[in-house]
This record gives structure tokens, sequence and C-alpha cells, in this order.
């Protein structure tokens, strides 16, 4: 499909781009409707019908979310797509409608990139699911990208902005998810998510991720910046001596805005990895709601 800008945006039959409803499936190799959003049901119908020669796909997914529809639904289809390799899905959903996913199999995935965003939980990712869904791609999964897709901020006071009045996400979910995938190269782990000292523990020795070149990564401030930092430096010096451990090349961090001096105090710990591809720092601004550093912070 065309990525011109100037092209007039093609007809769609009911949330699905008639280009795609009008083409033999066998002929459909790339579908980029990540810019259209569409229904759980228009989704499913895409994906079967070009199941065995999908290996490029970019979706967003809005279900409705009426009081109706928020119940956990059951989803009995089993879609095998042995030729999908790269797959983008934007999903604004919740917990109780992700398990849209479950009914189809993606032996091949190399390339998975989940923007998600939960409208009654915001920012609470359901890494159990995850854990399930991908335990079946896992072996050929080499770069996996999860990102906070952006939700409309609560109104000051809501709770939504409290971040230690929300349920914690136990350690051990991302362990194990880092545990099943041994051949991953590109991790991105969103904002809401933070990263324990026993992982880092476990990426430096190399029980976790042995095959890892590119991290990204966000923290709470500089002293949490400078734990990875040391995790990269310790990783990096046992790869050294270890040839089943490969070399971090690739370090990009988020934090809240630090001071011109731990500004230059955390680029300078960066510079002295001396990383083949470079490092970036990024940082946020407050919440404009709450003034604080929340989840819904830039």
């Amino acid at each position: 499909m065309s990525n011109d800008a100037t092209a007039p945006t093609p007809p769609v039959v009911m949330g699905v781009p008639l280009e795609i409803s009008l083409q033999p499936p066998t002929c459909i190799t790339s579908v980029d409707i990540g810019g259209i959003p569409i229904s759980i049901q228009n989704f499913t119908l895409t994906m079967m019908s070009t199941s065995l020669s999908l290996t490029d796909a970019y979706i967003y997914v809005v279900p409705d979310l009426s009081a109706a529809t928020t119940q956990p639904q059951p989803y009995t289809l089993s879609v095998h797509m042995p030729n999908l390799k790269k797959f983008h899905l934007r999903a604004l959903t919740t917990r109780k409608n992700l398990g849209f996913l479950r009914s189809f199999y993606l032996p091949a995935l190399v390339d998975f990139w989940l923007e998600w965003g939960d409208r009654l939980l915001p920012y609470q990712w359901d890494l159990q699911f995850l854990v399930d869904w991908l335990i079946l791609p896992s072996a050929s999964l080499a770069r996996l990208f999860l990102t906070d897709l952006p939700v409309k901020h609560p109104l000051p006071g809501s709770l939504a902005h409290n971040r230690a009045g929300r349920p914690l996400i136990p350690n051990i979910l991302l362990e194990n998810l880092l545990r099943i995938v041994p051949n991953l190269q590109t991790l991105c782990l969103p904002i809401s998510l933070r990263v324990s000292i026993p992982i880092h523990v476990g990426i430096a020795c190399g029980d976790l991720l042995p095959n890892l070149y590119w991290i990204e990564l966000a923290v709470d401030g500089l002293q949490d910046a400078e734990a990875v930092v040391s995790m990269v430096r310790r990783r990096n010096q046992n790869a050294s001596s270890a040839r089943y451990l490969s070399v971090i090349m690739a370090l990009d961090i988020t934090l809240p805005t630090l001071s011109p001096s731990s500004q230059a105090s955390l680029r300078r710990q960066m510079h002295e990895l001396r990383l083949e591809w470079g490092y970036s720092l990024r940082y946020r601004s407050p919440c404009p709601t709450c003034q604080t550093y929340c989840y819904f912070a830039n």
C-alpha cells in the first residue's frame, strides 16, 4: 500500500479499507492501517483473510467499550499465521478484552511492537497476558517494543494520578517475560514499567537476555539512571570474557528533567560506556494536570 502523504485515503468498508476487502487474500503481504481505528471484529476479519500471505502488519484496534461489551469475551478461533514476521499493533482496549489476540498464532514473529492503553486503568500493563501469548513465537522474536498509547488525562484529583495508590506489577512478571525471549536483540519498555534491581543483575550477568544489543527504558531519577549505566557497564565487562554473551551497543533512557549539573554528570557516565551505536537521554516534563511525574507526564 502507498505511504504517499498526498494520496487520497482509500474507501473503508465497515472499518476495513476497501483495497483489503477486494483483493484476493493470497495477494496481500503487507497491511498498513495503523491510522484507521477498527473494531475487534474487523481486525479478526483482516487477519483471517490474509493469514497465509501476510508478512508485515500495522493495525489500530479500538473495540466498542459500551457497557454490554466490557465483560470478558470468549475467543474460540484458532488462526495460524505462519509468515507474519513484523507486527505493529496499536490497541486502546481494556484488560477485559485484550484477549482477542489469543486466537492468533504467530510462530515466525521477529518484530513485535505493541502500543497499548487501558481505558479503564491507564498505563497498567497486563504482562501475564504477554507472557502467555508470546510463548509460542518466543524463539524467533528478536525485537520487542512495548510503548504506552496516550490516553486522555484524568481530571485533577483523580486516583489515576496517584502512583502510590495503584496496584504494583510484580517484578516476577517482567522477569518471566524476559526469560521467554532468550534471542531478543532489541528491547524497548514503556515509561509506565520500571525495571527492578534483580532484573538489572540478571541482564548484567547474562542470565536474562544474553543476545541483547539495544535497550530502551525509563527511570524515576538520577540514581535509577546511574544504576542502569552500571548494569550496562557490568554486562559489557562480562561479555568480554563470555562468548555466549552479547555486548550492549545502544542505550536509551527516559527520565524526569534533571538539574544542569546532574544532566552533565549522567551524560559523562554514559559517554564513558563507549557504546558502539551510542546513547540517548530523553527528559520528561511534569503532568500538565497534577504537575507531578505521574504516569501522564510527557
